[in-house]
């Protein structure tokens, strides 16, 4: 019986020290990760892990070239960082990690939606990085720091990318777009899907 009320005392102490401090810029300190919360000032909470080699860093051309963003954006579609496949393929499963994931959240979250971007190593197609972004007055704030953490892993074991010729030419390459629970996702331009 004490052991039970121990756990009863236990358990909601560990979850509340995992929740986001989101009204400021700080680092969680897990047991075997950290993750960095960094909040604008403005609303907008960015959640990332701190061992991330690119997440702070500017996109460039591996010759030394600058990128600027008519790179991505000229012509009708833009030259592309990943394969079109993408989309028809890998879509779907990232819609179903999120959902995995998220999803034991959803009464929490309702419909709140949160910006995902996966950095991806431009030499191996694999994802390299997960950063999440979200209002500070969202119900994301309120999960758990691990729910995050389980999110990046399945993301980083189950997804994989062709860059294309562009792609291969960038430090690394970024997909990003908006999600909510049910995996909803859309593309920073506002695409439904591509």
């Amino acid at each position: 019986m004490n052991v039970i009320l121990c756990l009863l005392l236990a358990v909601p102490a560990a979850i509340a020290q995992s929740v986001l401090p989101c009204g400021e810029t700080k680092t969680i300190q897990m047991h075997d990760f950290a993750y960095q919360c960094d909040n604008n000032g403005h609303g907008i909470v960015t959640l990332y892990n701190v061992q991330g080699k690119f997440t702070r860093v500017d996109k460039a051309y591996r010759d030394g070239r600058e990128y600027v963003e008519e790179d991505f954006f000229s012509g009708a579609r833009g030259p592309g960082e990943v394969e079109e496949n993408f989309w028809v393929y890998t879509k779907p499963k990232m819609d179903s990690l999120v959902n995995d994931a998220f999803g034991p959240w959803k009464l929490l979250i309702g419909d709140d939606e949160f910006v995902i971007t996966l950095i991806i190593d431009a030499e191996t197609g694999d994802v390299s990085e997960v950063i999440y972004e979200f209002s500070d007055k969202s119900q994301y704030i309120k999960m758990a720091v691990f729910a995050y953490r389980e999110l990046e892993l399945s993301i980083k074991e189950n997804l994989r990318f062709t860059l294309t010729d562009h792609g291969k030419q960038l430090n690394y390459a970024m997909l990003t777009w908006v999600y909510g629970i049910k995996g909803e996702g859309r593309n920073k331009r506002g695409d439904a899907d591509l």
